[in-house]
Order: structure tokens, then C-alpha cells, then sequence
């Protein structure tokens, strides 16, 4: 099974807004940054490259294959994939135009925070608690 982990050690001010957070509000903003980095068939762990010159018929099951896994009450969402050839896809089929999964996370990463910040606003307006 692939396992990606959304550790922010590389992005500090993220880190640092997170912290500040009260506990409620971290736990909306991670979720909806895990789902928005996991996506859908337009963006994120989901999405497929278009298949020219691909001879192989896309059954999509990988795609389907992507949930977030919620360990610790949603304070640490784990990424999982768990076709067993995901982690080699990659590289396998990198001319097929397939990016590092890792690649795709960083790529995602603006948008992912833009989604976590709609969702803290959308769940501080509906006065949950």
C-alpha cells in the first residue's frame, strides 16, 4: 500500500498559521486540504494523464483506489493508495506523463491551502463548534 504523509516541515508560515488555530478549526482545515490533495479525475492524486501513445486499456483503478486515513481525531490525515503497484507507477510510466506522487502533493499544495481556508470560513459561519 502507498502511504503519503502531509508532514509541513518544508512550509513554515503554513505550519505556524496552523498552530495558531484553535483545535476545532486545525482538524477542518486538514481534512479539506487532505481531500483536495487527494482530488478528483481535474487535479490531485486522482488525476490521469491523457493517454497518447498508451496502449493499455485505463480501468481506473487506482484512482479509486486514494483515501485519507484518519489517525489521531483528523490531526494527522494519511494519504493512502492501496493498489499494491501505485508506488511504481511513476516511474514505470513517467513517459506516459505520470508525475511523483510528491510532485503532484507540491503542485496541489496552493490550491489545497486556498480549499482549507474556505473550508475553516464555511465551518466558522455555520457556528459549529
Amino acid at each position: 500500500m502507498l502511504d503519503v504523509r502531509l508532514a509541513l516541515r518544508g512550509d513554515k508560515l503554513l505550519k505556524k498559521k496552523l498552530n495558531e488555530l484553535p483545535y476545532g478549526y486545525k482538524r477542518v482545515a486538514l481534512e479539506a486540504f487532505a481531500d483536495y490533495t487527494i482530488g478528483d479525475e481535474t487535479h490531485g492524486l486522482k488525476w490521469y494523464p491523457v493517454p497518447a501513445g498508451q496502449k493499455y486499456e485505463r480501468t481506473y483503478n487506482m484512482r479509486n483506489a486514494w483515501s485519507v486515513h484518519d489517525t489521531q481525531g483528523g490531526y494527522r490525515p494519511v494519504l493512502t493508495n492501496a493498489m499494491p503497484y501505485a508506488i511504481y507507477v511513476p516511474g514505470r510510466w513517467h513517459k506516459y506523463g505520470w508525475r511523483q506522487w510528491l510532485d503532484v502533493v507540491k503542485s496541489n499544495f496552493s490550491g489545497a491551502v486556498r480549499h482549507a481556508q474556505a473550508a475553516v470560513n464555511a465551518w466558522i459561519r455555520s457556528g459549529a463548534k
